[in-house]
């Protein structure tokens, strides 16, 4: 994965982490506090359940921040070709290939699913597997 990727997770994961642990300091203090106190002893020990009931979504969102996968769109892993590229491909066909005329990107064969997975099209995604396939595509190219 991309560093500055994981650097965009785990930065406001921290930072949701650390306001979390801060309400919860705030709200274990209250109530370790509120036992000592002579009066108003309710009002502390309710302001202290409130910290620590305020810190749980903080928990809960920096670690989901922290234990979350990104997975790669279509388009970072198919990404689009210069056409004079496509058809340089296309004319030295080593392997069975899809091709989608409309982004510009070609597919190993074994990974299509009868359409394009970066825009969806099935009407101008082609499967080439033959020097005629690759002809007729590359005329609907130029």
């Amino acid at each position: 994965m991309d560093p500055v990727a994981v650097r965009r997770l785990r930065v406001p994961a921290l930072v949701k982490l650390a306001r979390a642990a801060a309400l919860l300091g705030v709200g274990l203090l209250l109530l370790w506090t509120a036992g000592s106190l002579p009066i108003g002893r309710w009002m502390v020990r309710i302001a202290g359940l409130v910290f620590l009931a305020a810190a749980v979504p903080y928990v809960f969102e920096g670690a989901r921040l922290l234990l979350e996968r990104r997975y790669p769109s279509p388009a970072e892993l198919f990404p689009p070709i210069a056409p004079d590229e496509l058809i340089a491909t296309l004319r030295a066909l080593e392997q069975e290939l899809c091709v989608c005329t409309r982004c510009m990107v070609t597919i190993p064969a074994e990974f299509s699913t009868g359409s394009c997975p970066v825009c969806a099209s099935g009407i101008e995604y082609h499967q080439v597997a033959t020097a005629e396939d690759a002809t007729l595509v590359i005329a609907g190219i130029g």
